[in-house]
């Protein structure tokens, strides 16, 4: 009876164990026969990886389905009877883990539970590819990582400029990314801004100059450098934000005050996105020097609303943000971090796994509606939009009067984001602190 059982559990699990398999890329096909295992079991040690590539070769003709979940069930019947436990009921001992010390003390949420404590903090995991270690983890430049428990935290930190967009921003949120997909101890990753911002989007204060020779000859903008850097995989900065979408586990994005421009795009790559009620989330580019850049607006809205922002350049608030789907979610300035906290509680008692297939299937039906293209076009207009003679005139005027002169020339028209009355603006006392300034 014990046998049945278990062959008809193969029967239900086959195709959610074969997707997770295929998910993580276990379909190399091996065969190990570990110590302990019976050396007269003429099967050896089969691996879930075997198992996996089994049930694929069956799976590749879909008549075959349910001959190949049968053939799944009896691998895994041959697979527990070789590890010697006809009963299918042996408690495998676990490996301990420890997740070794970051650098300078982990981020703890001013949430009343916090990460560290909410959440589980050992899972068990092969002795092999360790989790980062404090070595392994790079000295940013523009931002800080922690981990609590199983939730990574990826802090802009350059909150005396809005934390605004400069190299090598876009490369190190990739490589932080990268971070929190290898430590086997992360489920959720949580993105931010330090200071009274989540971000300002990218910095023009100095005619856009950041960027130097990538987009420009002799000292003049180059057209063709500037498409082929923007479109290209390795040097993109949309290429690099892409990171937070393309990664498996789920990303929260946490948004406070200023969330406007290129740093809009980015935000909205995130799968949920929460913000404070007073945040403003807009593309005053939309009004000069720049075109949309993710494509998240043109995807996440309807095509009424996306057509009004993208020709009116109007921000939204937190709240209007949320009340049209733009977001997830808008909370008291107050509520915010401990909101956050709550929903990566909930997301890493859900199996890891789960979370990566429910995702990938998401941002694939996405994908198939031309989100490539999409970037490929937005960053190439981008490019064009700000050297329009209009646009020049304007880096111009942020070289030669400042910034400040240049917004208030285009936003001052229409009384909005820093040319708004103060009540219409950010809570300019709404500040995050990273607890890790290291």
């Amino acid at each position: 009876m014990v046998v049945g059982a278990r062959f008809i559990d193969g029967l239900r699990q086959a195709n959610g164990i074969v997707a997770g398999a295929a998910h993580l890329g276990w379909w190399r096909f091996r065969r190990s026969t570990p110590s302990g295992a019976p050396r007269g079991s003429p099967y050896g040690c089969w691996s879930v990886t075997t198992i996996g590539a089994i049930y694929a070769d069956f799976q590749r003709h879909e008549k075959y389905v349910w001959a190949a979940s049968a053939a799944l069930a009896v691998a895994l019947l041959i697979r527990d009877c070789s590890n010697g436990d006809p009963g299918m009921a042996r408690k495998r001992k676990k490996h301990k883990t420890s997740r070794a010390p970051r650098n300078g003390a982990p981020l703890t949420l001013k949430s009343p539970s916090g990460f560290a404590s909410a959440m589980p903090t050992s899972r068990p995991s092969p002795p092999s590819s360790p989790s980062p270690s404090p070595r392994s983890i790079p000295d940013f430049e523009t931002l800080l990582y922690s981990a609590a428990g199983p939730v990574a935290t990826i802090t802009l930190n350059r909150p005396e400029h809005l934390n605004t967009i400069v190299p090598p921003m876009p490369d190190e949120i990739e490589a932080a990314v990268g971070l929190a997909e290898r430590d086997r101890d992360i489920k959720v990753i949580v993105l931010r801004g330090a200071g009274r911002a989540f971000s300002g989007g990218y910095d023009f204060g100095g005619g856009f100059q950041h960027w130097g020779e990538a987009m420009m000859t002799g000292g003049k903008w180059d057209p063709g450098k500037d498409f082929a850097m923007v479109s290209a995989r390795e040097t993109g900065p949309t290429h690099k934000f892409m990171a937070i979408w393309r990664a498996s586990k789920p990303v929260i994005a946490q948004v406070h005050g200023w969330c406007v421009g290129g740093a809009s795009d980015y935000a909205l790559c995130a799968d949920i996105v929460i913000a404070s009620e007073d945040a403003v989330i807009g593309t005053p580019y939309s009004r000069m020097w720049g075109a949309y850049l993710s494509g998240m607006w043109l995807y996440r809205l309807s095509l009424a609303k996306v057509k009004w922002h993208a020709l009116t350049g109007r921000p939204l608030t937190g709240v209007q943000a949320a009340k049209v789907e733009l977001i997830n979610e808008a909370v008291p300035f107050e509520r915010l971090e401990a909101r956050v906290a709550e929903i990566a509680t909930e997301l890493a008692r859900i199996p890891l796994s789960q979370l990566q297939a429910q995702k990938l299937i998401v941002n694939q039906a996405y994908e198939n509606m031309g989100l490539a293209s999409t970037q490929t076009l937005g960053g190439i207009l981008d490019g064009l939009m700000r050297n329009t003679p209009e646009a020049l005139d304007f880096i111009t005027t942020a070289q030669t009067q400042g910034v400040r002169a240049a917004v208030e020339r285009r936003d001052g028209p229409f009384g909005d984001y820093s040319q708004a009355p103060p009540e219409l603006q950010p809570d300019p006392n709404h500040v995050i602190i990273p607890d890790d300034t290291a």
